[in-house]
């Protein structure tokens, strides 16, 4: 095989191979997101392979090339490619192509290659070519390691690394011309057609990877920018429903508060209405004694005494209802002694009212953390609402036990009455006082601030069952399941019947 046929064959190879990869990145990455960098990169590798198969890189050039050919035509082909490439990778970065300083760079370099062309020389010419290509593939190398540096893509400094080999090859070759004639077929030259060979595989497979990971970083950044939206538009959905949830809260507060107030003015005036005639009429017969005798005289005074401990519970319970309603600091507890609240609670009580009471003590706590005051008070309201409803006969118990298991303490008041309907534990019949309504209320809210409940119930086959159940301090035990066993007796026979649904028994 003649040695010409060799070095012709090793040139078009290199340009068929830019010829290729060139039609490659067209078809792989003609998208909308990358279509001019594409196309210009496509262009210029296009021109160059174009150059190459010519015998670009042959000397001497083939004699079958028409003049015009080999004097500019292979020339213009060159630079035009190296020109489409630096413009691919400047349009990659995002940054302005600037296509009139590159005209005027392409004009000077294109006059620069006719002046060489007039020394008779032809190591002018093959010096000033390679200066051209040097020059060229250093700065399509530097644009290459930038646009990967910038975007991360490890495959764009495959470009650059290819790109600079060839500009070393190209600059060994330079020092070859000074020293001795261009000739094809000679080490330099083989040398620039490895690295060309190299460059036109490795260099545009790395401009390939490059597009690519920009491509799948962009999809990347695009879901998390759906994901982000879908999580800010389920969070915005979120807070609307807990804002709306804290607009009801909001609504329900208020409407308790103007029922509260509403019904605080109701108890006040009508307990002071009765205190204020029972008292007229005990101050007529002390006046006028002649005519009443002395049981008439005591049973006055013993009505006036009643009605003014009524009067005293309602003021009680319309403070302790409006200290709760405006309550804006946590509640302070503190350790009491069990028996002397109680003793504190029976005190308030009148000597009527304690004739007919009896308190079983069956547990051995003797403390509990709570506000006294509020607890006296919850404790007050039960007795007396026991005393009012269950007649002028009835019998009181007060029993302090535990649950099962320690689960709480419960304080219980039991009345052999005739009950309470579950529809009237917050609506009071007609012609009965509302002010067992207002007492419920209180010792509802007090609960709530200790952590415990209230339970209302009948018990079989008569009478009515209140329980305060306040927790005890316990490593594992379940209050709600304590509270359910605790309301269930022998023989699986329930002994309190629960005072309408769920909701009503912490009312």
């Amino acid at each position: 095989m003649p040695a010409h046929f060799v070095l012709q064959l090793a040139t078009a190879t290199v340009g068929l191979l830019h010829l290729l990869m060139a039609c490659a990145a067209w078809l792989m990455l003609r998208g909308p997101r990358h279509a001019q960098a594409v196309q210009l990169w496509a262009a210029g590798t296009l021109l160059l392979g174009a150059c190459l198969a010519l015998g670009g890189l042959a000397d001497p050039l083939p004699p079958h090339l028409p003049a015009v050919l080999q004097q500019a035509g292979l020339p213009a082909l060159l630079l035009a490619g190296l020109v489409l490439r630096l413009l691919a990778l400047r349009r990659h970065m995002g940054r302005p192509l600037h296509l009139g300083s590159w005209s005027v760079a392409a004009a000077a370099l294109g006059l620069g290659w006719a002046a060489c062309l007039q020394s008779d020389d032809p190591r002018v010419a093959a010096s000033y070519a390679n200066a051209v290509l040097i020059l060229g593939t250093a700065i399509t190398g530097q644009h290459a390691w930038e646009a990967s540096t910038r975007s991360g893509a490890r495959t764009g400094r495959w470009l650059a690394w290819t790109e600079w080999l060839l500009t070393a090859a190209l600059v060994l070759r330079a020092f070859a011309i000074a020293a001795a004639p261009p000739s094809a077929g000679r080490w330099d030259w083989w040398l620039v057609v490895g690295a060309a060979a190299l460059a036109a595989l490795f260099g545009n497979l790395g401009c390939l990877g490059m597009v690519l990971d920009d491509l799948h970083r962009a999809e990347l950044q695009a879901r998390q920018a759906q994901m982000d939206e879908t999580a800010s538009r389920e969070a915005a959905e979120q807070t609307a429903q807990e804002l709306q949830a804290l607009l009801s809260q909001r609504d329900e507060l208020a409407e308790e508060r103007e029922s509260l107030l509403q019904m605080l003015a109701h108890e006040i005036r009508q307990p002071l209405q009765s205190a204020g005639q029972a008292m007229q009429d005990a101050v007529q017969v002390l006046r006028q004694p002649r005519g009443a005798s002395a049981g008439q005289v005591r049973a006055q005074l013993l009505q006036a005494q009643t009605v003014l401990g009524d009067v005293r519970s309602v003021l009680d319970n319309t403070l302790a209802a409006a200290t709760l309603l405006s309550r804006g600091t946590p509640l302070v507890r503190q350790e009491v002694a069990l028996d002397f609240l109680v003793e504190l609670t029976l005190g308030d009580l009148g000597a009527r009212q304690l004739d007919r009471l009896t308190v079983d003590w069956r547990t051995d706590v003797d403390s509990l953390e709570v506000e006294p005051g509020l607890v006296r008070l919850a404790l007050r309201n039960l007795l007396n609402n026991a005393f009012a409803h269950g007649g002028p006969a009835v019998q009181v118990q007060l029993c302090i036990d535990e649950l099962p298991a320690g689960g709480g303490l419960r304080l219980l008041v039991a009345d052999d009455g005739p009950g309470i309907a579950p529809d009237q534990l917050l609506t009071p019949p007609p012609g009965q006082p509302a002010r067992r309504r207002l007492g419920l209320s209180v010792v509802r809210q007090v609960m709530d601030l200790h952590g415990g409940q209230l339970v209302l119930g009948n018990e079989l086959p008569r009478g009515f069952v209140a329980q305060l159940v306040f927790p005890l301090p316990a490593d594992d035990w379940g209050m709600d399941d304590a509270l359910a066993d605790a309301l269930v007796g022998d023989g699986g026979e329930p002994e309190l019947a629960q005072a309408g649904s769920s909701g009503a028994r912490n009312t």
